[in-house]
């Protein structure tokens, strides 16, 4: 079970970072800013924020449409990570074993623990 939940957690992330990454929909290249610079936090809630967080990492990318639940859901799956045993380690791990964008996931990583299990902000990529 341990290894299932991990796994769902990391191809989550994995697919943010990848999709949130690649190159934007249709034929021209767009200059991003940061990944979080597009935000203007005037969210009501931390799961808006996080939501309005993930839909920018997201925009112009394929997988911009993704639900608000599966946004949701992926969250919670690195949550779950963590209270199956990952640990900071873990995550800094993943960056190497799957060459991300240590920005992308870091804010990813974060804004999951922050919204859905913020006892584990220690867990956090720095």
């Amino acid at each position: 079970m341990r290894a299932a939940v991990r796994v769902v957690g990391v191809m989550f992330a994995l697919s943010l970072v990848v999709v949130a990454t690649s190159a934007p929909v249709g034929s021209q290249p767009v200059a991003a800013p940061g990944p979080i610079a597009a935000v203007k936090m005037t969210a009501t809630s931390p799961r808006a924020e996080y939501i309005a967080t993930m839909r920018a990492l997201l925009v112009g990318h394929p997988g911009q449409d993704q639900s608000d639940v599966t946004l949701i859901d992926g969250g919670r799956s690195i949550c779950m990570q963590i209270e199956a045993g990952a640990t900071r380690q873990t995550f800094e791990a993943q960056l190497v074993e799957f060459d991300l964008d240590r920005t992308v996931y870091r804010v990813i990583v974060r804004s999951a623990i922050k919204t859905f299990c913020p006892q584990h902000i220690a867990q956090a990529i720095r």
